[in-house]
Order: structure tokens, then sequence, then C-alpha cells
């Protein structure tokens, strides 16, 4: 059993700038654009924290107040998640109404090509360098690592023995090789209109895992790293995309499209108050909200037929790069600012400046990456694609 795909009805008019299921094309820029923004959140996430942490403004200690802001930045990690997973199921869509199948082994070469050349790389990099700087790091993390497992380095508490390695935001990258590792073979068997039970599935594996963690006593950090968890937010992209398989997408002004993601973003924020409480109902209830939260500010973000800056597209398009490697940016620019400006190391206007240059630092790696190791893999990756994306 396969994907079947409803015909549009005659009379219904997409947007000209929506292709069709059963068009051989398939790109949305301001995708990119959002791609970046959720980058931007990670980013911040890992310098904001440290910035308020143990200032006090009129009594109250900055920190307190700002916690759910800080800490609802790491949804960004949720939102690339569910933005993967609409573009994936819904090219996967696409290829079964062009070709009547799904051809797995083509799949799995581009996310080959997309996801290993670079994430090797960076991987081998590091390992040199810390074993010449540092000493060997240990079997149990690289095996975690090269076998696309980092995340359980986290789940099984030994993070710590990873921290120097630069590496531990790579956990998200094991998590979505492993759902892409399970997934086609899913969506080549059954029905479109099952995808919805997919969704079932993955929620109910999420619930069974957090009452479990609970029993435990695990708290969210376990949780946050934790496959059977994050898979909602594949889930709940996995849903969109069924939503608008055979529909266009949404006509909405600017205020709607703003008013939507403004709510998506309050969404998030407000999910972290319940992760505050201790047990599975309030986790599971946080981690719902954040769900819906993302996937309203997918929604909103769709079908957008404004102007997107180029800059923004092609900040969006090296947004993988980005993430790779943001943790190297900031920890040079602290090395390099620290020994430039020794004396104003610790003041706030250089805390500034050491995330800027860190950012910059970031844009510049990735770029060279995009340019000289991801580019040429992206190319052959293209003679395997069966729904042709954007170009390189």
């Amino acid at each position: 059993m396969a994907f079947e795909l409803s015909e549009t009805p005659p009379k219904q008019q997409l947007d000209p700038g929506q292709p069709t299921t059963k068009t051989k094309t398939f790109y949305r820029p301001e995708l990119d654009a959002l791609r970046f923004f959720a980058f931007l959140l990670v980013f911040i996430y890992h310098v904001g924290p440290a910035r308020f942490s143990g200032r006090r403004i009129g009594g109250i200690t900055v920190n307190s107040v700002l916690y759910p802001l800080t800490h609802c930045l790491a949804d960004g990690v949720c939102l690339f998640f569910l933005l993967s997973a609409y573009l994936i199921t819904t090219l996967m869509i696409r290829e079964r109404s062009v070709t009547g199948t799904l051809d797995l082994a083509s799949f799995y070469r581009r996310r080959i090509l997309r996801i290993w050349p670079l994430y090797f790389f960076a991987l081998a990099l590091t390992f040199i360098v810390s074993t010449v700087v540092r000493g060997f790091p240990g079997a149990a993390p690289i095996a975690a690592y090269v076998l696309l497992a980092g995340n359980l380095n986290n789940v099984f508490h030994i993070h710590a023995d990873i921290g120097p390695l630069k590496i531990f935001h790579f956990w998200s990258i094991s998590v979505e090789e492993q759902f892409y590792l399970m997934f086609p073979m899913i969506a080549r068997s059954i029905k479109l209109r099952w995808l919805p039970g997919v969704f079932v599935s993955i929620l109910v594996v999420m619930i069974a895992t957090v009452t479990y963690a609970s029993h435990l006593d695990e708290g969210r950090e376990t949780l946050w790293y934790n496959s059977g968890v994050q898979f909602i937010m594949f889930g709940a992209g996995i849903m969109v995309a069924y939503l608008f398989s055979d529909r266009p997408l949404p006509r909405l002004n600017y205020g709607t499209r703003f008013s939507m993601f403004a709510a998506g973003s309050g969404v998030c924020f407000s999910s972290e108050y319940l992760f505050t409480f201790r047990g599975p109902v309030p986790t599971i209830a946080g981690y719902l909200m954040v769900m819906l939260g993302c996937s309203l500010v997918l929604v909103a973000t769709l079908g957008f037929s404004g102007h997107v800056p180029r800059s923004l597209v092609y900040l969006g398009k090296i947004s993988y790069g980005l993430y790779v490697f943001h943790i190297w940016g900031l920890s040079f620019a602290a090395y390099i600012l620290s020994a430039l400006l020794k004396s104003a190391a610790a003041s706030p206007s250089v805390s500034v400046a050491k995330d800027v240059f860190g950012l910059a630092l970031t844009i510049a790696m990735a770029a060279i990456s995009y340019r000289w190791l991801e580019a040429p893999f992206l190319r052959l990756k293209r003679h395997f694609e069966v729904v042709k994306t954007r170009p390189v």
C-alpha cells in the first residue's frame, strides 16, 4: 500500500505561487527565512541565560523574570524539526503523486549527501583537535556521535564527558537522522489518509516516554534530548504537510500572519511555566504547547507572497552550517576578545561584542562550508531528486 492522493477539485483555484502535488518542483523561499529565524533563536539561547544570571533590578533577580523567555528560545530546535518534517513529507507526497512510488534508496542518498559531509567533517576535526589538545575524549562519545546517537550521551548523563568538544548541540542532528531512518519506510507503506495515524502513534510514544521518565524522576533536561519526546515535533510537521497536501496554502494578509506568528510565539513562551511543575501531565502539556506554537509559526509563514530579502534567504540556505559552527564561533570570539581586551573582558559591552563577533564568525564559517564543502555534494544530490527543490 502506498500514498494515494485525491485530485484537486477542478473549480478550486490554487495560489499561482504554490505548485500542485503533481508538479516536479517545490521551493518556498520564505521557509529559508524561517530556518534562519529558528537558528537565531538557538543562537540567542546559547548566550542569553548567562547574560542575565545573578543580576538584580530593584531587588528582583532578572534571571527569574526572564527565565521563560530565555529558555523558550531553545524551541528554535523544535521549529527546525517541525519545518524539516513538513518539507520532507511534502516532497514525499509530491514524489508519490508524480511517479506512483517512493524511491527509498534515492531518499537516503539525498539525506546522506545533505547531512553527512559537514557532520562527519566537523566530528573528525573535533575529535582530532581534542585528542591533540586535551587527550583522547573516549570511545563512548565518539561511537555515539559516529552512529548518529549523540543525544544518548545526554539521555544517559554522560553529557559532561563531551563538554570540552563543543559538539553537545549535535544531539539534534542525531534525533533528526533517527527519525528519517524510520519514517520513509512507514510513509512508503501507507496511504495518505493514514498519516494522522502516524501522528497519533508518535503522540502515544511521547506520552509514554514522559510518563515513564517521570516515574524514574527524570527532569526536563534529560527529556529534552529524548527522541521519543522530540519526535512529536516531526509528527506536527507531518500533519501540516498532510493538511495542505491537496489544498492551496493559506491566503493571509500581513496582519493575520503577524498575529498568528505572535500567537505561536506566545504559546511557546507560556509553555515554559508548565515545565516548572514536576510530573507527567504538565510536562506533556508543555511539549504539546511547544508543538502547537511552532505549528502556528510555520503556518503563519507558509505561502507568504511578500518580498523576502535575499540576505535572509541566503542565511537560511546556510543555516545547517550556522547551527553546526555557532558554538565554535562563540568560543573563538570569546578567546580572541579576552586576549585583546583583558581589562574589560567582563564588562557588558564586551559581552555583547563577543556575541556579535561570534555571530559574524559563525556566518563566515558557514558560508565557507556551504561554498567549498557542502555545495559539491548538494549538486550531486540533485541527481537523485525526483521533485526538484531550491537551486544550490
